[in-house]
């Protein structure tokens, strides 16, 4: 038996899969995130919490290339700003810089910073709800075309008590805490894995202006007239406010800029959504088509709505089922691998001798059907991990020859099962031979080692 065959084998079964970018704790998949409410070029003149004004010193700094974004907080329910501008001379049109970033598994695809605010040296705000249960807002980012830039994020709670010192203001790329012309602090860049800082004014000379949203896009936002981001029925128009009270779905008075976000959200996804939105944002009383076509978009807000709720259910509980198999797996496999271990310590590999030497003693063969075993348990550990994480957008098979089946499930079990049937099946039939045994010995390592790495893994992301 020549060393290459066997090391051919090795090769095949073995090479392990891993993640193509270090992102810690996998929680994009976690279930803590509510629906998506995309605000689309946020401006305006109000000094509001959720729509801060950028000063000069904000404008001039950002975090640029970074993986992910990791911040501690209370669970809860939370308004999450995150603010954009392209403020690098060479991106001088839309698709120049394309990435695509999760909040909290909130997925926003193809995210283009140009083409969102229009161009060049205007800020745009992505305002996101969402539900923490994890005690971790994460975001986490994707380069597409270009790196991912960002310059402030804006964490909110979204309660009734919540006070001033509550909210959180991270300056991306500041190198200290700092007041705007507001009285808002902000604090240093911090919580970022990954990428790099600018700060200063690095692109545009002194930069002695500011860039503040003007209109806000929020429906029925431009009648909250105590500007307290709680929409109240009495400051509606009476012919919009049987709409109030289906927008507050906690019941409590007020439809909350949440609540008022996901509506948004829902009609711009629809057909002719853009025209409704502009007629309902008007001072002028709406027309009754207007009305009518409302009150339809409302009936389909609240089925989605219902929907929604019933697949957020079913997706707990599946999310639970699979993280109390995903742990008695783990269990299963580190008794694996211990066993292994164990084996692997008390039946040393032949040493310093022919490879082609025969030694067909009991101990010998006993060792190595025991080897060829764990060989097969532990690749079963690994298949079945490797198709697991396979589903993850950042993972990546490293073995060359599985990576070209890895996105077809089917394709890739038949590689493993065949690679695996075949190794065990050669070696087994050259038990006898001082090479074979030398190299189930060394196989039965590996597969070992591969399992514990994978248990690893797999307990980082658990934590």
């Amino acid at each position: 038996m020549k060393p290459s065959c066997l090391c051919l084998c090795i090769i095949l079964i073995a090479t392990p899969a891993i993640r193509g970018q270090d992102i810690p704790l996998n929680v994009a998949e976690q279930p803590d995130t509510q629906d998506k409410s995309q605000l689309t070029g946020l401006d305006t003149d109000k000094e509001l919490d959720s729509t801060a004004i950028l000063d000069e010193f904000l404008v001039n700094s950002e975090h640029w290339g970074m993986r992910s974004f990791a911040q501690d907080v209370a669970d809860g329910d939370y308004l999450v700003n995150l603010y954009f501008a392209e403020t690098f001379p060479r991106i001088t049109g839309p698709g120049q810089r394309v990435f695509s970033f999760r909040v909290n598994g909130i997925e926003f695809d193809e995210f283009d910073i140009w083409q969102k605010a229009g161009g060049s040296n205007r800020v745009y705000v992505e305002s996101v709800p969402v539900k923490i249960n994890s005690g971790i807002l994460w975001v986490t980012f994707s380069s597409e075309m270009d790196y991912p830039t960002i310059k402030a994020i804006e964490v909110i709670p979204q309660k009734e008590t919540a006070s001033v010192e509550e909210i959180i203001r991270i300056n991306a790329g500041g190198q200290a805490t700092a007041i705007d012309s507001s009285g808002r602090k902000w604090l240093a860049d911090q919580g970022f894995m990954g990428g790099r800082t600018i700060s200063g004014n690095r692109f545009f000379g002194n930069g002695g202006f500011r860039w503040a949203p003007t209109q806000s896009t929020l429906v029925f936002m431009n009648h909250d007239e105590d500007v307290n981001l709680r929409l109240e029925e009495a400051e509606l128009p009476a012919a919009l406010r049987f709409v109030h009270p289906r927008l507050d779905e906690d019941q409590n008075g007020v439809a909350s800029v949440v609540e008022v976000a996901r509506f948004d959200a829902f009609i711009l996804r629809h057909p002719q959504g853009s025209e409704l939105k502009a007629a309902l944002t008007e001072d002028t009383a709406p027309t009754e088509q207007t009305i009518a076509r409302l009150r339809e978009t409302l009936d389909a807000f609240e089925s989605e709505a219902a929907r929604l709720d019933a697949d957020v259910v079913v997706q707990l509980s599946t999310a639970k089922q699979a993280e109390w198999g995903s742990y008695l797996f783990t269990v299963v496999a580190m008794m694996l691998a211990a066993l292994s271990f164990g084996h692997l310590l008390t039946a040393n590999p032949p040493r310093r001798q022919r490879w082609t030497q025969i030694d067909a003693s009991p101990i010998a063969t006993r060792t190595v059907i025991e080897s060829l075993v764990l060989i097969g348990l532990l690749s079963c550990v690994d298949l079945l991990w490797t198709t697991t994480m396979s589903t993850e957008i950042h993972f990546q098979e490293m073995n060359p020859v599985g990576n070209h089946f890895l996105l077809e499930g089917t394709s890739l079990t038949a590689f493993k099962v065949v690679s695996l049937a075949s190794a065990l099946a050669l070696l087994f039939f050259l038990r006898k031979f001082k090479g074979a045994q030398m190299a189930s010995w060394w196989t039965c390592m590996v597969c070992t080692l591969v399992t514990f790495r994978w248990i690893v893994l797999d307990s980082t992301m658990l934590s």
